[in-house]
């Protein structure tokens, strides 16, 4: 028998766990430990209107961090106004990054939910609440 199948005839053989026996899977093999609800959380009906601001407000500010990066490697912006360098460059560039990539992230799979496209749903956007 091979190491997946030992995985989850183990796994259907445990009743009273924290895991869920049905629809068993190799990660349950490899992440024993980690707990699963029993009980999910109904799905959303409306759009998560926090989560999604959050995502449009760290659009907005990787916007302007990147466009402070573009315009200190240009020279269009007197990097003086900050501190002395080439490291304010870098720096807004890699915050920008920091900010843009969660906030698209996140607006695209709202859009997606939006629109109805099989495989995105609002649940997929974790909640702030939690």
């Amino acid at each position: 028998a091979s190491a997946i199948e030992q995985a989850s005839s183990s796994i259907r053989n445990r009743s009273n766990s924290l895991f869920l026996d049905t629809n068993c899977c190799i990660a349950h093999f490899f992440f024993k430990e980690m707990p699963v609800r029993r009980y999910p959380r109904p799905p959303r009906e409306e759009p998560p209107w926090k989560e999604i601001y959050l995502a449009l407000a760290l659009c907005a500010i990787g916007t302007i961090l990147l466009l402070l990066s573009f315009g200190l490697a240009t020279g269009r912006v007197d990097p003086g106004y900050f501190v002395e360098g080439d490291a304010t460059t870098k720096t807004f560039f890699g915050l920008s990054i920091l900010c843009l990539l969660p906030g698209v992230y996140h607006l695209r799979i709202a859009f997606l939910a939006y629109n109805g496209t099989p495989g995105y749903s609002y649940d997929q956007i974790p909640r702030l609440d939690d």
